[in-house]
């Protein structure tokens, strides 16, 4: 199949949707199909990803910038790379509240659908130019952004080439969906209208697919998965016995995930060292401050590149996760890099959510919502540790095949196969 695959986000670009999208082109070349792919350059993100497929097979365009002012305003692109879209000092309450204020209100009638709408022509018109001299067979649109799927909307029309929309999340029905009811009233509207042109939905998990069924299409879940590649052993240090070394990589969400039961259980003396790896390290403040033993063991760091990312888990003990706050069915990319590291996993929050029972019915570790558990469970594996060198971890990767990047982008290549059959 010939497939043009519109993404906002991807390699070198790093976050976690430049990453899914990144595997799935280097996987579905590997499988035989020419692809081709259309994103933008000059994102205010860190370039420390590595593009796994041949530079020439993707079209990087300018896109307008919405945020100009503001990002000139906090510092420039390359701090807010380093610490998102922090202003004034994190502990300043009336700053900080008129800053979020402000942010509402500007991202309500400027970020429609969001903040990447400006590169909503600059990517078309690629398409165009790209048109006359390649004819994809489908287009695969990865959201979010979703104004991606605004892009292969467009392209549709243009062209008739049929098209999929990926959903990392969803639209307006989506999690971090907090818009007042004026504007919902006319997202919902366009998403409907974007949607009815597309052949079929792909999804992370399946309380997201049944979300997605209501529009009468195709839906196929395709997990994150992890890339066994990435994980050489040559990274593999042996940590001093003396404590147990915890591990979280990536952005956190203290008002919508389960952290402070974390914080809650950490007690002088725990026998623990916990590094966070975080662009928004400064949303953990409130739950360090002023409490010494906390400051003993908790140590906060900068985000690093994905590739040192993938080294501190496999260098570590337990990875900590933290669930999302009555929000069942997100699956994200972390807790399958989590699976490649080969290492328990400790999620806080509850057992109903998707990421808890992946983790359960798979052996992956433990989910604990009470603190006083929780201390139990890291004195356990601190003695696990110091009797046998390693905490002990009954898992067999290799018998999560069905979890790799390669195995999800086969059942990603027949779903688009069954779709150009309708």
């Amino acid at each position: 199949m010939k497939i043009l695959i519109v993404s906002y986000f991807f390699p070198p670009y790093n976050c976690v949707g430049s990453v899914r999208v990144g595997k799935t082109a280097k996987y579905l070349i590997q499988l035989g199909h020419d692809v081709r792919v259309i994103s933008a350059d000059d994102q205010p993100l860190q370039k420390t990803l590595d593009l796994e497929i041949p530079s020439n097979l993707v079209y990087y365009t300018q896109w307008f910038n919405v945020n100009f002012f503001i990002e000139k305003l906090l510092g420039g692109r390359e701090k807010i790379a380093q610490q998102g879209y922090v202003f004034g000092k994190q502990d300043d309450k009336f700053s900080s509240k008129l800053f979020n204020k402000i942010k509402d209100f500007y991202k309500c009638f400027f970020h429609f659908p969001d903040q990447q709408i400006g590169w909503l022509p600059f990517a078309v018109n690629q398409a165009k130019k790209m048109l006359e001299t390649w004819q994809p067979d489908i287009i695969y649109a990865s959201a979010m952004p979703f104004t991606s799927l605004l892009v292969a909307a467009q392209i549709h029309y243009i062209s008739g080439i049929p098209w999929i929309a990926e959903f990392r999340d969803l639209w307006t029905d989506g999690h971090n969906y907090h818009y007042p009811m004026f504007r919902s009233f006319f997202e919902k509207k366009l998403e409907y209208n974007v949607l009815r042109s597309s052949k079929g939905l792909v999804t992370v998990s399946q309380p997201l697919a049944e979300t997605l069924k209501k529009y009468n299409k195709s839906v196929e879940v395709i997990f994150n998965g992890f890339d066994p590649n990435d994980y050489p052993t040559s990274y593999h240090t042996q940590a001093s016995s003396e404590f147990i070394n915890i591990t979280y990589t990536g952005i956190v969400y203290p008002a919508k995930q389960e952290i402070k039961p974390f914080f809650d259980s950490i007690e002088a003396n725990l026998p623990a060292k916990i590094n966070f790896y975080s662009r928004t390290i400064h949303a953990l403040n409130k739950f360090i401050k002023n409490k010494e033993y906390i400051n003993n063991c908790i140590f906060l760091h900068h985000p690093i590149p994905h590739k040192e990312a993938l080294k501190a888990q496999y260098n570590a003990d337990v990875l900590l996760f933290f669930l999302w706050k009555n929000k069942a069915g997100i699956l994200s990319g972390k807790i399958f890099e989590y699976i490649g590291a080969g290492k328990p996993i400790l999620a806080i929050g509850s057992p109903e959510d998707s990421a808890a029972k992946l983790i359960k019915n798979n052996n992956l570790g433990v989910v604990l919502s009470d603190p006083k558990k929780i201390a139990d469970q890291i004195k356990d594996w601190a003695d696990q540790k110091k009797k046998n060198g390693c905490v002990s971890y009954n898992s067999n990767i290799e018998s999560y095949s069905e979890f790799t990047r390669l195995e999800q982008t086969k059942k990603l290549e027949s779903f688009l196969k069954k779709v150009l059959l309708l």
